[in-house]
């Protein structure tokens, strides 16, 4: 079983939340900075983290890949209840007497 070590950067926690900042910073860096699309610098982003999440942090490729495909469901699932409010709208569903 997985065990989440915090300070995996030489027992730091100063240096090891140091590190799990990058992907912020990656994102801010290509939105702002060199302004790229929106998708792919979430995609940039969501690969950074995830070498960050194996590499330093010694997270199993299972298990990366696992709360990647969670994050990517929680992320979609409002948007997705958005779409489907919008498309069915409640006044379509009321009466109107003529």
């Amino acid at each position: 079983m997985y065990e989440q070590v915090y300070d995996p950067i030489a027992g730091s926690l100063a240096l090891s939340t140091l590190v799990a900042i990058i992907p912020i910073v990656v994102l801010f860096v290509l939105l702002a900075g060199i302004r790229v699309a929106a998708q792919w610098a979430s995609l940039a982003t969501l690969a950074t983290a995830l070498v960050i999440a194996l590499l330093i942090y010694g997270m199993p490729i299972g298990l990366a890949l696992k709360s990647t495909l969670l994050g990517i469901c929680f992320g979609l699932f409002p948007i997705v209840r958005i779409v489907i409010y919008a498309m069915f709208p409640k006044h379509k569903n009321t009466r109107v007497a003529i």
